[in-house]
């Protein structure tokens, strides 16, 4: 008679890791393990029951965070220093700067999706979105604002210019205030 999975007592815990013992990049530091146990169910034929096999299985995690603060630094005072110089492009005068004004507006766009090839040899290669991918999108999505305003600012009075200004900070602290919020949860 064979056994079934519930008869198996199958006993895994953290005690195992020893954070020394696991091999992984310079800059990085493991900083919490778990271990998650359970049964696995092969079908080696989808109608027959009788060819299901059944298997113990242990799952490993280890989470990962960077040591130091380069690599912050490296990737968000780049993304606002961009996102700021677009952001100067509403403080000039369309009447005499309109050609400058589209060329920060659009340079800093295209200096955003350049940007991001620098990000990613930065990062680890991982299937998720990271709060640098959140931050990214953030400034790109701001700068393509301020670009579109841009377009327009032949049209717009400086008192409106100011509204977009205080509305480009406003997302910008409180999306970043909750990002740092969630992240550090």
């Amino acid at each position: 008679m064979r056994g079934t999975p519930d008869e198996i007592i199958f006993v895994a815990n953290t005690r195992g890791f020893f954070a020394d013992q696991i091999v992984g990049q310079a800059g990085w530091r493991p900083v919490d393990f778990f271990v998650k146990t359970g049964i696995t169910k092969a079908m080696l034929k989808r109608d027959d029951q009788s060819k299901t096999v059944y298997h113990p299985a242990v799952l490993f995690t280890v989470h990962y965070e960077r040591t130091g603060s380069r690599y912050a630094l490296l990737i968000f005072l780049p993304l606002l220093l961009i996102f700021y110089l677009a952001l100067f492009s509403l403080s000039l005068d369309p009447a005499r700067y309109t050609g400058s004004i589209l060329s920060l507006g659009a340079g800093g766009v295209s200096a955003m999706l350049a940007y991001r090839f620098v990000i990613e040899s930065l990062s680890p290669a991982v299937g998720y979105f990271m709060l640098s991918d959140y931050f990214y999108f953030l400034f790109l999505v701001l700068t393509m604002i301020v670009f579109f305003v841009d377009i327009f600012a032949q049209r717009m009075n400086g008192k409106e210019k100011e509204l977009v200004v205080l509305l480009l900070h406003a997302v910008t602290l409180i999306v970043g205030v909750y990002l740092m919020g969630f992240w550090l949860q």
